[in-house]
């Protein structure tokens, strides 16, 4: 249930990234270093404690750290970067 939740989270989060990309008709100037984070702490029972980031190209990284199926650090690239190195290459 945990380890789900966890899933939906990071997957909305993304496709959020995604979306608001697109529905962005001019560039709004947004700097390299802007990130957006969701940080979940620990409660007094085992509630699971993560941080999920969003970076200004739309990358995703995940950090479980207690009471998650992973304890490790997961990063997803965004959807238009890889696309865009994908058709650069011949």
């Amino acid at each position: 249930m945990v380890s789900k939740s966890i899933r939906v989270t990071i997957f909305v989060l993304a496709a959020f990234a995604e979306s608001s990309r697109e529905l962005t008709a001019a560039p709004q100037g947004i700097s390299d270093d802007f990130v957006i984070m969701l940080v979940r702490s620990t409660c007094f029972g085992e509630c699971p404690a993560y941080a999920v980031s969003i970076d200004a190209k739309g990358n995703v990284t995940y950090e479980g750290k207690k009471f998650v199926t992973s304890r490790r650090t997961r990063s997803v690239c965004s959807l238009r970067t890889h696309r865009s190195s994908k058709t650069s290459t011949p």
